[in-house]
């Protein structure tokens, strides 16, 4: 059941938030002593369940918190956030609105966290890009430690997602479409596959690249993984929330 894949699930918080403070603490010996890491890169988890809570609850932590939700973000950030994406080859990470419909809230928690995930690893990329002529490729190879949390995370929401949302539909209902069983696994196994050959690739080829250039290829790499997450997390979230609501109603509760 759900206990026992919860169970299952890689927890490297601290190796991950060690690799930042030590890429934090190089940077701002080298570069710029004021600059600060994200307060959610202190609470990473490979867990998704502390962060959906069972059976699509809304945590109230994270609802205090803000890390989750864009409820309280104001329409200048999303004119900023569009602006932004006009320059940049990164995909649109802008957190869906949480606590008006609970078939949403079902999809909407996790895809934000996986949101914030993406969010994250742009951000070290971004920091260790700035470190330029200082940059070693030791300080490279600590990308991965963050990675290895990032992907062991979307992998057990995918696991999690199939258990909870898509088996209980499927006792009533076919899900056509892109997000039809064969489809929907073949596109989440390829993007589990492009995640663990991330380290594939830079052990094989980048490690031969001067280390800014090994960054850049990386941020590629990572441009497609989540533009084929955020690809799929829309198809998700525009179709799931209506089937629940229609077939499973409000009452129901998830994954028994």
């Amino acid at each position: 059941g759900l206990d026992e894949m919860k169970n299952a699930i890689l927890d490297d918080e601290e190796a991950s938030s060690g690799a930042f403070n030590r890429l934090q603490s190089q940077k701002s010996m080298k570069k710029n002593p004021s600059t600060k890491l994200p307060n959610s890169l202190s609470r990473r988890t490979s867990d998704p369940m502390e962060s959906i809570g069972a059976y699509g609850r809304i945590s109230p932590s994270l609802m205090e918190e803000g890390t989750i939700g864009s409820g309280k973000r104001s329409e200048a950030f999303h004119s900023i956030a569009r602006k932004r994406q006009k320059n940049t080859s990164e995909p649109l990470l802008i957190l869906v609105g949480i606590g008006r419909q609970w078939s949403k809230d079902l999809l909407g928690i996790g895809h934000n966290a996986i949101r914030e995930e993406f969010h994250e690893a742009y951000y070290l990329l971004s920091l260790l890009r700035s470190m330029f002529a200082d940059l070693s490729m030791e300080d490279v190879e600590m990308f991965f430690d963050f990675w290895d949390v990032t992907q062991d995370f979307i992998q057990a929401f995918f696991t999690i997602e199939e258990e909870v949302i898509y088996k209980d539909l499927a006792k009533i209902i076919t899900i056509g479409g892109n997000l039809e069983r064969n489809r929907r696994t073949n596109n989440k196994s390829h993007i589990m596959r492009t995640m663990q050959m991330l380290k594939t690739y830079f052990a094989n080829e980048l490690i031969y690249y001067p280390p800014a250039q090994a960054i850049d290829r990386l941020k590629e790499k990572v441009d497609k993984i989540a533009g084929a997450t955020l690809r799929y997390m829309n198809e998700c979230y525009s179709t799931l929330p209506m089937l629940v609501d229609q077939y499973l109603g409000t009452d129901v509760k998830l994954g028994d």
